[in-house]
């Protein structure tokens, strides 16, 4: 399985792995190489096993599905017209366009 696309559950495809979740992993990985454990999946009863570190279940771990929704993005809270010089100090969610001029706005950074 290639790192960097995991299956994501909410959406029903393969999605690139999130930073969170990559970083998630290594942190995991440094914990178990520090004290020589891993995590194995006990087919039986659907647990968890610790075991003897081992690069294979590193590997069976970092396959795990995506099971959670992404925080929504917040919106900006300005925008700028270049075209017109308005700035819009309070735009809806999702707003990308001067309702003036109809121009693309600049995000005016937080």
């Amino acid at each position: 399985m290639n790192k960097n696309r995991t299956w994501d559950k909410t959406k029903r495809c393969f999605v690139d792995t999130p930073d969170k979740m990559l970083s998630f992993f290594d942190d995991i990985e440094e914990l178990c190489e520090k004290y020589n454990f891993s995590i194995a999946h006990e087919d039986c009863h659907g647990g968890f096993l610790i075991e003897e570190y081992s690069q294979n279940n590193m590997e069976w771990l970092r396959n795990a599905s995506k099971n959670y929704e992404e925080e929504p993005e917040e919106p900006p809270t300005s925008l700028f017209c270049e075209e017109c010089g308005i700035t819009e100090t309070s735009p809806y969610y999702g707003q990308r366009y001067c309702r003036y001029c109809g121009a693309k706005f600049k995000e005016n950074k937080r």
